[in-house]
């Protein structure tokens, strides 16, 4: 069951009003848009044709060698409860037990007994996106399925054509139509299953003569194009005559979503009729409202097929009307849908591109459904639509994208949290899967309660469990969640972070909220994942990224002030990419910051940001994902990056030994495409690392020389952020198809050292004085012994001192910044920063 509605859930709906958000807006505002950018910067179009054939190349690979990937296995914690977008629901025509679903970003699951009990049966493919699933009529244990999202939400969902299982879904095979991007709707001919029309809405980043209306003759051994409509006009609904095959109907929609243009709505939407099975097309008429639309989505009946519905999806992306027809299409009458109707004032919220679908019940041509945020039926008797989705015991995920007939009153609802049934004709639901396919952006570790996982996902908020109990994750905060900082000595102090930097904090664990970002100028530029940090050193202070850096000092009752200027390009490529993207802190000195860019600058100061510095020179101009400093070396640090372009050979993760005034490439034998964090692992001397990718995760025990694939079981899946748990000695994956994985590192030879804290030696930070220094550098040490010293330069070279009645004489050293290393004890080292006049 699905509750997530409470205290904090509310207070996000609010602070999404206060929280900055830019003031320069994307031409797009969905969320998952900042995917994009990231991988096309520099450039405004992402190659999203080459990333697919990346991608597919990775999984192929994996499923033939075993030697690039170790042995361990992934365990999934959850959530099982939070839900994801179900696109598509298929039934099996001799046995309604048999159902199969296909998610956004999360592949196909499979139920063998009425939804009881579910498993993944696709995860061995590297396109996951499921735009439509369908089972053969003739050949009942034949099954299709298309790849892609046909709502165009997201960089992910894009797909690779078609797949056939020819046992009920256990294991596919592919068909092709590889360059079509986004499969929408798959019908087999009734009468000769080798017949088989795909509906397409091709690659929506760019037009393209790839989409339109596909039809085999022989079961998908070749493909015909048979309706081409345009370069952005792809068709997005189709409908068979159930005794006269050759009687097509398909709905057109006009959509392009790239950086220059973003179009949703066209004169190419409108309808088509063919009755020689695709040969020659009609454009019907006959009162449909021919002008420009958004998305069209049609129905006909299987009771009696001269009666056909059409939604039309307006200009301003709501409901214009719902359309009907007695005579096969030749004429249409509206449905009521205004004022008087029971419709309600906003069917679809405002974004009816995302929705656009109707069923009707294939034993009665009245019974009538629209599929919009909620769900409505209409009542053919009483003129009325009504809402059904509300007042039963599970409370109905917003958000609906497919509706099945069943047998005996039954009906299946596919919504963006998940799958629901109803067994009395939609006058009450119940929630009937716990799959764990949430789409994360940031996992966090708590050291107060470390055996549960905390994370924030796209649509669910900020949720925590484990796998213990999968089915009953809490959601602590709502919106699109992300980051989640707790405070290192009080358990009852913690932040949590929504879209556009929404901050808010909690100093009662969790039961009231208040805002946090006082003092944030909402006219700056700012990630949809914009970053947030609590200092290491002082969990006090604060660090919060625009297109500048901010920093608080005044625990939770903040007051933010920039201590940076813009620290982007001076020309704006891309206002998705020109903020700040990751502030990291030096474990071992609290005045050295570093900060990256979604224009691929890197800067980094030494004295809390008085002074910034570029540290990009010798890093590909591409999107900064992370920053990562080394645990246990001083100097070190490691940059991620994101970028993609077919054979372009950018390593996307460096090392620097210098605090980044050099940089070199560790991506060895790692695949070409972005990364999204890079993790170091305490206590081995900087030789096993992480990396999160657009295809899983990746580690090295030779500090990047070689890279094996982690784990015998994560599918082809983004991994959008990593986190180590020290006390169960896990890593932990967030996922943006198959919610929180762990890995139990206990399963590798990493040597690993859980209890960092107890053997590594102890870093303190030396007091020293003035600061700059001329000649002499003071230190408040207590003792008179001589003590040998080191003094880094900012290229990394080491000079050798003598530490002499508390002072050490560094007039020989030229102007600069400089680093003080210094054996206070024998397992305590003492470090300071300080500049040289």
């Amino acid at each position: 069951m699905r509750h997530f509605i409470g205290t904090a859930l509310l207070f996000s709906v609010c602070l999404a009003c206060q929280q900055p958000v830019p003031h320069k807006s994307d031409l797009l505002q969905v969320p998952s848009d900042h995917l994009y950018w990231q991988r096309a910067y520099p450039s405004r179009d992402f190659d999203v044709q080459g990333w697919q054939v990346q991608l597919q190349g990775i999984g192929l690979e994996t499923k033939k060698k075993t030697s690039n990937r170790s042995a361990g296995e992934w365990i999934t914690q959850g959530p099982g409860n939070a839900g994801a977008r179900v696109n598509t629901i298929a039934t099996s025509p001799i046995n309604s037990d048999l159902i199969l679903i296909g998610y956004s970003a999360g592949g196909i699951y499979k139920s063998a007994d009425n939804g009881i009990s579910w498993k993944p049966v696709f995860d061995d493919q590297a396109w996951l996106a499921i735009g439509d699933i369908t089972f053969d009529p003739v050949n009942p244990q034949t099954v299709y399925a298309g790849t892609g999202d046909p709502n165009i939400s997201g960089i992910p969902m894009v797909g690779n054509g078609v797949y056939r299982s020819v046992d009920s879904g256990d294991t596919w095979q592919y068909l092709g139509l590889e360059e079509v991007g986004i499969v929408s709707e798959i019908i087999i001919c009734p009468s000769d299953p080798q017949v088989i029309y795909v509906a397409t809405m091709g690659i929506p980043y760019f037009r393209g003569e790839d989409r339109g209306l596909y039809k085999t003759t022989n079961g998908g051994q070749t493909w015909e194009k048979i309706l081409f409509l345009g370069t952005g006009t792809g068709v997005i609904d189709i409908a068979i005559h159930p005794s006269n095959h050759e009687i097509l109907y398909a709905a057109a929609w006009d959509r392009i979503r790239n950086y220059e243009e973003s179009t949703t709505t066209g004169t190419g939407a409108r309808i088509y009729r063919t009755v020689n099975g695709g040969i020659n097309w009609t454009m019907l008429e006959g009162g449909l409202p021919n002008q420009e639309h958004s998305r069209i989505g049609i129905e006909l009946s299987e009771s009696n097929p001269d009666r056909l519905y059409a939604v039309y999806v307006d200009i301003d992306h709501e409901l214009e009307d719902v359309y009907t027809s007695s005579d096969g299409g030749d004429n249409w009458a509206a449905l009521p849908t205004k004022n008087g109707s029971g419709m309600g004032s906003s069917p679809f919220g405002g974004f009816g591109w995302y929705f656009g679908k109707i069923r009707l019940n294939p034993q009665d041509e009245h019974d009538l459904y629209l599929l919009g945020v909620r769900l409505w039926r209409w009542d053919f008797r009483l003129k009325q639509w009504q809402r059904v989705d509300q007042f039963t015991a599970d409370i109905v995920h917003a958000d609906k994208h497919d509706l099945v007939f069943g047998p005996s009153d039954s009906l299946l609802l596919a919504t963006d949290g998940g799958l629901y049934r109803s067994t009395d004709r939609a006058s009450s639901w119940l929630d009937i899967e716990d799959i764990p396919t949430t789409q994360f952006y940031r996992v966090a570790y708590n050291p107060h309660n470390p055996q549960l996982f905390y994370g924030g996902a796209q649509d669910n908020g900020s949720l925590s469990g484990n796998k213990d109990d999968i089915s009953h994750w809490s959601q602590y905060f709502g919106g699109d969640g992300f980051r989640t900082l707790f405070h290192p000595d009080d358990p009852l102090i913690f932040y949590v972070e929504t879209q556009n930097g929404g901050l808010a904090v909690t100093s009662d664990g969790g039961k009231s909220f208040e805002g946090a970002t006082k003092g944030i100028d909402a006219s700056d530029f700012i990630n949809w994942d914009a970053p947030v940090i609590m200092s290491r050193h002082n969990p006090n202070v604060l660090y919060y990224g625009t297109d500048r850096v901010y920093r608080s000092t005044t625990g939770t009752q903040e007051e933010f002030k920039p201590i940076s200027s813009v620290l982007t390009d001076e020309v704006v490529l891309l206002d998705a990419t020109s903020n700040v993207t990751v502030i990291t802190e030096s474990p071992h000195d609290a005045k050295i910051l570093f900060a990256g860019t979604g224009d691929g600058n890197l800067h980094f100061t030494v004295d809390e940001g008085d002074l910034w510095e570029k540290r990009s020179n010798g890093l590909p101009d591409r999107y900064i994902t992370s920053i990562e400093f080394s645990p246990d070396l001083y100097s070190t640090l490691y940059v991620s990056q994101s970028g993609f372009k077919q054979g372009e050979q950018i390593p996307h993760l460096h090392r620097s030994d210098n605090l980044g005034e050099n940089w070199i490439a560790i991506d060895g034998n790692l695949p070409s495409i972005p990364i999204n964090r890079v993790l170091v692992l305490p206590g081995n001397d900087d030789q096993v690392l992480f990396a999160g990718t657009d295809a899983g995760v990746y580690f090295t025990v030779d500090a990047g020389n070689n890279w094996l694939r982690l784990g015998s079981n994560m599918p082809i899946i983004p991994v959008f952020d990593l986190e180590y748990n020290p006390v169960e000695n896990v890593l932990v994956a967030g996922t943006h198809a198959k919610s929180i994985m762990t890995f139990d590192l206990a399963q590798e030879d990493l040597s690993v050292d859980i209890d960092t804290r107890a053997t590594q030696k102890v870093i303190t930070q030396l007091v020293t004085w003035p600061n700059p220094a001329h000649d002499f550098l003071y230190l408040n040490l207590k003792g008179s012994a001589e003590k040998p010293a080191q003094i880094v330069d900012a290229a990394g070279s080491v000079s050798r001192f003598a530490l002499r009645s508390g002072r050490i004489d560094i007039s020989m050293l030229s102007p600069g910044f400089y680093m003080l290393v210094l054996q206070v004890k024998e397992d305590v080292t003492g470090i300071a920063s300080f500049i040289k006049l």
